[in-house]
């Protein structure tokens, strides 16, 4: 007997999955051109390293308004990919012209993020925003990273910033300091190669790109 599945409140996102707040390095997997059902562009994240290590390998799809008010977020992952720059938008600007980016080229390229839960009428969700870095970046150091990915990026080694180093155990604790915790990032069907992890973390958090 046939059973009749009601599809009108399935987003149809298959392989998303519900990453929790914190900061992270991703690959961005697939870019979906005009790819909602309200037009907007759509960005698939995979994790390959995260504050929590459970959630690498969890695939987060990020969302890309249309509107001139929040073109700040396609430009933040421009230039988190590094299809772009600061100095080239800033360019594009003064002479009054749209900047012309091709996001597939950002496909399989890695940057960093923090995700951060959002929440709009009532409903609450975890969205990168404009948290989107370079691996070149500075503001990043204290961003958990996939060593074994970095070295796969095509960005040299040492232009990447070495990540902070943990804070020792406070005095008194009964114990010395914890040594960061090694990983191993997830295959995913997205990312068919694993690949070993080395993660650490530590540092604040930094403001993206005078973003807001």
């Amino acid at each position: 007997m046939a059973i009749a599945v009601d599809l009108s409140e399935d987003k149809l996102q298959d392989g998303m999955d519900n990453v929790v707040p914190g900061k992270a390095h991703v690959v961005m997997q697939k870019f979906h051109e005009y790819g909602s059902k309200n037009g907007d562009h759509m960005a698939d994240f995979e994790v390959v390293a995260h504050d929590n290590p459970a959630e690498v390998g969890k695939i987060h799809r990020e969302y890309f308004p249309q509107k001139s008010s929040v073109a700040w977020k396609l430009r933040a992952l421009a230039i988190g990919l590094g299809l772009t720059t600061m100095d080239e938008c800033q360019k594009a600007k003064e002479e009054g012209r749209a900047l012309q980016i091709e996001y597939q080229d950002g496909v399989g390229r890695q940057m960093f993020v923090t995700f951060t839960e959002n929440e709009y009428q009532g409903k609450k969700s975890v969205r990168v925003e404009g948290n989107m870095w370079p691996l070149t970046s500075d503001k990043c150091k204290g961003h958990p990273r996939n060593v074994g990915m970095l070295k796969r990026s095509g960005v040299p080694l040492d232009q990447i910033p070495a990540p902070a180093e943990s804070k020792p155990a406070a005095a008194g604790n009964g114990g010395a300091a914890k040594k960061p915790a090694s990983t191993t990032a997830t295959k995913s069907a997205a990312q068919p190669a694993a690949t070993a992890a080395a993660t650490s973390s530590g540092g604040d958090d930094e403001d993206s790109f005078g973003l807001g």
